[in-house]
């Protein structure tokens, strides 16, 4: 391939200036952008401020050599006095920056000398070319000026080269240092070894690819720098942006060396050949490099994501968060673990939830259009804040008004918050909002419950008042047309008896107001009502209780044996001739209280009805008062948890068997 005509690599040299100063303002931007709590180191200022330096110079003074400036212009000369203080100043910052790395003696004095040999030759050639341009007076030829300045950047990065050595094996270099370190030193020895071949072969087709690895050498060191701006806030945002940036020029200066080469071979024709087929293969060219570009630039995209900025598991920290959060009711609780996680998970120095007040809902509205506020040092909303170091606030929404704010402190030692850390903090948000609105909607079922139970318990609670009301009228008007019968045929007895009524009523009175009762004091009951109806029954009469110890002191539905008992006796043991057997019984049954009251009377198959859930009357004749009270008041109590049933007994005989829920809850055993 013969040697490329020279306006090319000038044009090369422009889109690696270009690149260059856009590179550089993005690190003036993260300089100037250092968080409140986290100073930007200066050396980094001072990189950033000789980088830009050097880019703005070189594309003001390649501009004015192509519209033809002499080389004695004014402003050519200004301006390549900034490129070249630019490009040797930055030394000195690159190496404070290197310095804690250092470890040998030597190279650590080897690196002060190489920071005042480079602000000397600095302050040389900014004077010898000032004086050029304001006075036209110059100590050496130009040429040999030029020649001079790439000697010292070659010498420069020979030293650097040394310098580095120990810092090469430090194993406890941190990984971002490490890519920085190895990307400056590789466009330093680019750098290095393409001024040194140029001044061995200043001619010839080897220039042309020297030529080429000088003008793209500055984009990779911009590369390795670029790292050295990762602690700040969205830094990664910015290295994403300026990989492609650099991608893009360095591609662009390919094309455009690549496709004006003489020979052709690059394009795999023949010069001499139809210049269609060379356009034809220009254009796959470019398209297949520009997609390459994106897709290289997709992939660097992820390395850098994954090593210089790895994220946590963001998904398994808010599942864990979420249920967390479900099992808390209280919204104070609900902010202390949201912003327990956030320091935990991000390693912050403080977050909290901070209450808004007047000054902050006047101010954070308009300053919050992408969902955060980013806070200056010196942002008068330090002053209505309860902590200190404060970068960030993140609002908490609740219902579309601004109540709340999570306020981020990340701390001196920690780099800024990057873009996938500062939305994992506005997801944590509105974790908090959510469980809080979740918490108002439980709330309101809740009260609603509560309403509801309230008054279907009134509701309840009226009817069992409205059926024990029927048992007692309807137990009175038995008792007094017992008594009424004795007052005929037997005085003293129905004296005996009147006594006993008074005592049952007395039960009743004091427990007309108690839904429940224990088993024991249901059994007093009965015994109280069976002396009245051995006053009716005399001798024909024999009673016996059975009950269970485990079943003494548990619930039951109070006064509700009384009807079966008075249905036995008037029904079964009252029409029989000759003595006559009531069994009344307790037990535990599978979870229920089992209650049985069995005779031996009239009652036959063909009188007795039996249904689990529900039972009619025991005679066809009879009204069934009493045993319609007893399968309403289960019914209202237990729902279908309670079973009444009436079955027939051989060869004569009736059995009412009850069964009801047993409850842990524990009644008094005394009557």
């Amino acid at each position: 391939m013969q040697p490329t005509d020279p306006a090319i690599f000038t044009g090369v040299e422009l889109i690696t200036l270009i690149c260059a100063t856009l590179v550089t303002a993005i690190f003036l931007t993260l300089s100037l952008r250092a968080g409140s709590a986290v100073v930007a180191p200066r050396a980094n200022v001072i990189l950033a401020l000789c980088a830009f330096m050097w880019s703005l110079g070189g594309i003001t003074s390649s501009l004015l050599e192509v519209f033809g400036a002499s080389p004695e212009d004014r402003w050519l000369l200004l301006a390549q006095a900034m490129k070249m203080a630019g490009a040797i100043i930055w030394i000195v910052p690159m190496m404070a920056i290197w310095r804690p790395y250092v470890q040998r003696p030597w190279e650590r004095i080897g690196l002060r000398l190489l920071q005042g040999v480079a602000l000397l030759a600095a302050l040389f050639y900014l004077v010898t070319y000032l004086a050029g341009a304001w006075g036209g007076w110059f100590p050496v030829p130009l040429a040999q000026l030029k020649e001079s300045f790439r000697f010292v950047m070659a010498a420069s990065g020979a030293g650097m080269l040394v310098i580095s050595g120990s810092i090469r094996k430090t194993e406890s270099l941190p990984r971002v240092i490490r890519v920085s370190f190895g990307l400056v030193l590789a466009g330093i020895l680019i750098l290095t070894l393409g001024l040194g071949l140029r001044a061995v072969c200043p001619s010839g087709g080897v220039t042309d690819t020297l030529s080429l690895l000088i003008a793209l050498a500055p984009l990779v060191i911009l590369c390795g720098a670029l790292f050295l701006y990762s602690k700040f806030r969205f830094a990664d945002c910015f290295i994403h942006q300026s990989l492609f940036i650099v991608m893009t020029a360095i591609v662009a200066s390919v094309i455009a060396v690549f496709s004006q080469a003489k020979g052709g071979v690059w394009l795999w024709t023949d010069p001499d050949g139809p210049e269609a087929v060379r356009i034809l293969f220009a254009g796959l060219a470019v398209t297949i490099l520009s997609a390459g570009t994106i897709a290289l630039g997709r992939i660097l995209n992820r390395l850098v994501d994954r090593h210089i900025f790895p994220p946590p598991d963001y998904g398994l920290v808010i599942d864990q968060l979420r249920e967390r959060l479900a099992a808390l009711r209280d919204e104070e609780e609900i902010g202390q673990a949201v912003t327990a996680t956030a320091r935990e998970v991000l390693d912050l120095e403080d977050v909290r939830v901070v209450t808004v007040s007047e000054g902050l809902a006047v101010s954070l509205p308009r300053r919050c259009p992408r969902g955060f506020v980013e806070l200056a040092p010196g942002d008068p909303l330090h002053g209505l804040l309860p902590t200190a170091g404060v970068e960030l606030l993140v609002p908490v929404p609740d219902r579309g008004e601004l109540t709340q704010v999570l306020a981020i402190a990340p701390g001196r030692k920690r780099r800024g918050l990057v873009t996938h850390e500062i939305g994992f903090l506005r997801e944590v948000a509105t974790r908090i909002s959510s469980r809080r609105e979740s918490l108002r909607h439980e709330r309101a079922l809740l009260e609603k419950h509560h309403r509801e139970e309230f008054l279907l318990r009134q509701v309840v609670e009226s009817e069992l008042r409205a059926l024990r009301a029927q048992v007692n009228p309807h137990f009175l008007f038995n008792s007094l047309n017992t008594l009424a019968d004795l007052i005929v045929t037997d005085t003293a007895r129905a004296e005996t008896m009147t006594l006993r009524l008074a005592q049952v009523f007395r039960h009743v009175l004091a427990h007309s107001t108690r839904p429940l009762v224990s088993v024991q004091e249901e059994m007093d009951f009965l015994r109280r009502y069976l002396y009245i109806e051995e006053a009716r029954f005399g001798e024909r009469l024999r009673v016996s209780f059975e009950i269970d110890p485990e079943t003494v002191t548990r619930a039951i539905p109070s006064l509700i044996l009384q009807p079966l008992v008075e249905n036995s006796l008037k029904h079964g043991l009252g029409p029989k001739l000759g003595a006559g057997h009531l069994r009344i019984a307790a037990s535990k049954d599978a979870g229920h209280i089992r209650l049985t009251v069995e005779d031996d009377g009239v009652g036959n198959a063909a009188d007795a009805v039996r249904d689990p859930v529900v039972a009619a009357p025991r005679r066809p004749d009879s009204p069934g008062v009493g045993l319609a009270n007893v399968r309403r008041r289960l019914e209202a109590l237990y729902g279908g948890r309670a079973s009444f049933a009436l079955e027939a007994l051989a060869p004569a005989g009736c059995r009412a068997t009850l069964m009801i829920p047993f409850t842990d809850e524990a009644l008094p055993a005394t009557a």
